[in-house]
């Protein structure tokens, strides 16, 4: 016996994921906000630019220059292997080039 008819059913899922998926999104938006509102006043351009001394993790002075410039790599990196990955896949599948 079925309680509710398909179209029911994917209603109620339908209306499970936005609300799951408002909560999350919530929860993330608080998250940046406190993070935002609790960090910016100690944001420096010397702390931005300068790399960090000895005991950075420890409560040391210094900067996130590295931090930044790493986080860099990793994007322009994670980039040029997708481009190489689109690229071989046309290569294989015989692809015209309209969107990379």
């Amino acid at each position: 016996m079925k309680l509710l008819s398909k179209k029911n059913e994917e209603l109620f899922f339908k209306i499970l994921v936005k609300f799951t998926s408002a909560v999350v999104l919530l929860i993330i938006l608080s998250i940046l906000f406190t993070i935002i509102k609790k960090g910016f006043p100690y944001i420096t351009f010397q702390m931005l630019t300068e790399k960090p001394v000895g005991g950075f993790y420890f409560g040391g002075e210094g900067g996130i220059l590295n931090a930044i410039v790493g986080s860099l790599y990793l994007a322009f990196g994670a980039s040029i292997l997708a481009l190489f990955y689109k690229f071989a896949r046309c290569i294989v599948y015989k692809c015209a080039f309209k969107t990379i």
